[in-house]
């Protein structure tokens, strides 16, 4: 067996029928410092993670066959660093949060467009849109919902059991409020809110999911329970603090739904949409209907507009 790396051909060589070629020698040559390979693929997913885009684009195939790298040098000095850090991933981590690459906002430029339309050379933060389970949590954090708890699982199958069909998997596990991380992945059985929003294929190994625009995930965040569910609880909890009038409600909601505070023709918008709402369902309702229950219904009709609108789902785009 011969393993090369795409620059220096170190190689690894083993007879399997020898005794003295193991598992544990491959694994040494794996993490070996003479195999650069190793820590270029992976400072290129964690590039990946963060930017949507690895310096290597093709982060499946490192050979012949895959992209070259924008920023090779770059590649080649984040991974001995790497290397020399003792593999410490939050020290890898830190260094590129804290790059101005990573800080750069994602504003248009038409002539950097012009040259480089791909942002190969990162002129601009990538804007792109959640994962799938950071858009679960996203709802559950805006609602209030979302458990923090670490550790377990809530699949109730013993380890090593075989698990095939929904019969296996009780629904009621995916109504939980801990984060998706935990959920189970049963490829008979995979949850709607992953299957709306790109989860990888979990039969197949995947380096990177695909990212598509379709309207099923508009459907699904203005008609799906969970999203139901948790503006409904974001409207009451807004509704609950009677020290706040509707403008301060409305503050409150951008902040909990977008990280920012909103606008002021934001806020005219809501406080409009509230009044609106409520005016056309008090006249479709009966005389013995509850005030406090329409005006419960617009706060949550807003709340729901928030969480579906496309800021929600996407990571640094702009406000417009």
């Amino acid at each position: 067996f011969f393993f090369s790396s795409r620059r220096r051909h170190t190689r690894f060589k083993c007879d399997w029928s020898s005794d003295v070629c193991s598992s544990d020698l491959l694994a040494g040559w794996i993490a070996s410092p003479a195999n650069p390979l190793t820590a270029r693929v992976f400072v290129n997913r964690i590039w990946q993670q963060h930017f949507g885009e690895g310096l290597v684009r093709s982060s499946d195939n490192f050979g012949l066959l895959g992209e070259q790298p924008t920023h090779p040098e770059l590649l080649d000095a984040m991974a001995l660093k790497l290397a020399d850090r003792g593999w410490s991933l939050k020290r890898l981590h830190r260094s590129l949060l804290l790059s101005s690459t990573y800080r750069m906002s994602t504003t248009y430029n038409d002539a950097a467009f012009q040259s480089d339309p791909d942002n190969r050379l990162w002129w601009r933060y990538p804007r792109r849109r959640l994962e799938a389970e950071s858009i679960r949590d996203a709802i559950l954090a805006v609602g209030g919902d979302l458990d923090l708890k670490m550790g377990g699982s809530l699949l109730p199958t013993p380890n090593r059991q075989y698990v095939t069909s929904t019969a296996n998997v009780n629904p009621a596990i995916y109504e939980s409020a801990r984060r998706t991380l935990y959920l189970p992945v049963v490829r008979s059985a995979l949850y709607e809110v992953l299957q709306a929003f790109d989860f990888a294929e979990p039969s197949v190994m995947s380096g990177k999911r695909d990212s598509t625009t379709v309207a099923p995930q508009a459907l699904f965040m203005m008609n799906s329970s969970i999203v139901a569910q948790q503006s409904r609880r974001l409207a009451e909890d807004l509704l609950r603090r009677t020290d706040l009038d509707d403008a301060r409600r409305v503050r409150i909601a951008y902040i909990r739904a977008y990280g920012r505070e909103p606008r002021d023709e934001e806020i005219n918008r809501s406080l409009a949409f509230i009044t609106r709402y409520t005016e056309m369902a008090t006249q479709q309702a009966s005389g013995a209907s509850n005030a406090d229950a329409i005006r419960t219904q617009a706060w949550q009709g807003l709340c729901r507009a928030m969480m579906a609108d496309r800021k929600s789902t996407r990571l640094n785009s702009s406000h417009t």
